[in-house]
């Protein structure tokens, strides 16, 4: 009577679903490492604008030990 045009080949469903489910985890690995990648930049970035905040308030520089800043001072 009326004959179903499958999209995917029902043979073939088993092959899809693998496929899909690489890509998923593919893109997983993907958005793991950019979320690593950003937040290192984050953080050096912060470095960078406290050692800048820093010189130009004069202070001490926050990111040398409290030895060293205490050996620029004398």
């Amino acid at each position: 009577m009326f004959e179903e045009k499958h999209l995917i080949a029902p043979e073939n469903m088993g092959l899809w679903a693998v496929v899909a489910f690489i890509l998923a985890l593919l893109a997983l690995i993907v958005s793991l490492v950019n979320l690593y990648r950003t937040s290192e930049m984050m953080a050096i970035t912060q470095a960078e604008i406290l050692m800048l905040n820093s010189k130009v308030q004069g202070g001490p520089n926050p990111l040398l030990a409290p030895d060293a800043a205490t050996q620029e001072k004398k």
